[in-house]
């Protein structure tokens, strides 16, 4: 086990050594302080001795005398046995904080869940039990993840997310951050199978779906993928059916969440979905805040991820619409050539003719250039502008994130045909943040 009673508090061994000390030397007192006494079984009450084995540091009944707590903290090492050493250390981070909340959330209670579940003999234990009133929470964490044992760790996770639901838990992962994979400018997100099934539906996701079905209105749902240039890969488009995933980043300056949105798409190798919006990162103490529920997204952040999630819609929307309308204007199709026989050598390799009318866009920009060249006006997107400043400069994601944090949200330079005529005045991108810098707000 790695927790432990000490003065009648929970303490995790690894908090216990003497960082002043060498480590071998604190381990040695360590050990001295156990065969004296100063730990206990959070079950049985029993003194605990401290060993130093292939996992480390961990606390040990005396020989023949193991307990319930003993016997469910086995079941979850054998569990966990497959986790990086990221594993434990993201699990303490969470628990410290939740723990930390119970004094300000009557009716909160946070625990491990070896210990939580220690008296019912569990087949299948989470990192965290967390309960609320009459609600309980499975928290569980994902690391150490590949494609030779995705498949069969998929079919495991499953089994162990279906037994928590029969149990009458709700379930909440978090994912290393080692195992995202997302290209924003085609708006896909490639993932996992097992990080597929172990998708959220969260109040944000639902407000998301709200979002989706406003825009859509009576538009298609093929019609909603087309106007961002996105080929689902089913024959039919995914459902506006908002999930989300949460992904954990260990830093030397602390622990941090991101979290992605996205509709699931293609449901076999490679799984991937459509990516809503640029994931966000937030402070643990802002994605593991509780009232009735974790906050796990930063209202602001996730207000503006809706906003611009919706004004690029438009924008898409309107150039779709010129398309739309130029198309309609164009002549007719010639008129199609005398029927062949079906069976015949002409019509069984015989080439269509092509149409005067223009082919439908694959993106948003080829909708613009189409739009224009029909003579429709629109306004740049912030799409557009992306595009053509990592083609004129080569712009990197940092200076991406500086362009859209500083410059748009905070300095408000929102005419992006303007900004485009300043990046083709200069030759690097150091030169075009110059001017940025001298630039009105719009």
């Amino acid at each position: 086990m790695h927790h432990a009673d000490y003065l009648g508090e929970t303490v995790y061994i690894e908090s216990q050594l003497d960082s002043r000390l060498p480590r071998a030397e604190a381990v040695k007192r360590l050990k001295k302080a156990a065969e004296k006494g100063a730990y206990s079984c959070r079950g049985c009450k029993r003194l605990l001795l401290v060993r130093d084995g292939q996992r480390g540091l961990y606390f040990a009944h005396n020989k023949n005398e193991a307990c319930e707590l003993q016997q469910s903290r086995t079941t979850y090492d054998r569990q966990t046995a497959r986790e990086s050493k990221n594993h434990s250390v993201i699990r303490e981070f969470v628990h410290d904080v939740l723990k930390g909340q119970e004094k300000l959330r009557p009716g909160l209670q946070v625990e491990m869940g070896y210990i939580a579940k220690a008296g019912e003999r569990w087949a299948h234990l989470p990192d965290l039990v967390v309960r609320f009133l009459d609600r309980e929470m499975a928290i569980s964490i994902l690391t150490n993840v590949d494609r030779s044992g995705d498949r069969r760790l998929a079919r495991k996770l499953k089994n162990r997310q279906q037994f928590f639901q029969e149990k009458g838990l709700e379930t909440l992962w978090f994912i290393d951050e080692g195992e995202q994979v997302v290209d924003l400018e085609k708006r896909v997100m490639y993932l996992w199978e097992s990080e597929l099934d172990l998708s959220s539906k969260t109040i944000q996701d639902q407000q998301w779906d709200e979002l989706l079905q406003d825009l859509s209105g009576e538009v298609s749902t093929e019609t909603v993928f087309k106007i961002f240039g996105y080929r689902h890969a089913a024959a039919l488009p995914p459902l506006l059916e908002t999930r989300s995933l949460y992904y954990v980043h260990s830093t030397s300056e602390g622990i941090f969440f991101s979290v992605h949105r996205f509709l699931p798409d293609q449901r076999q190798v490679p799984f991937k979905a459509f990516a809503l919006m640029e994931p966000y990162r937030m402070g643990i103490d802002t994605a593991l805040s509780f009232d009735t529920n974790l906050a796990l997204h930063h209202p602001a952040r996730e207000a503006a991820e809706m906003e611009r999630f919706k004004m690029q819609f438009l924008e898409c929307a309107e150039a779709w619409t010129a398309w739309t309308k130029a198309n309609l204007t164009q002549p007719a199709m010639a008129p199609a050539d005398p029927p062949q026989s079906p069976n015949s050598t002409e019509a069984r390799f015989a080439r269509p003719k092509l149409s005067s009318v223009s082919p439908i866009p694959n993106s948003v920009i080829e909708a613009r250039m189409l739009a224009a060249s029909a003579g429709a006006r629109a306004a740049m997107s912030y799409e557009e502008l992306q595009t053509g400043l990592r083609d004129r400069f080569g712009m990197t994601q940092p200076q991406q994130m500086r362009l859209w944090s500083h410059f748009v949200l905070r300095r408000g330079l929102k005419r992006y045909e303007r900004l485009w005529h300043l990046a083709e005045t200069v030759e690097t991108f150091a030169d075009f943040e110059a001017l940025l810098q001298q630039e009105p707000r719009h």
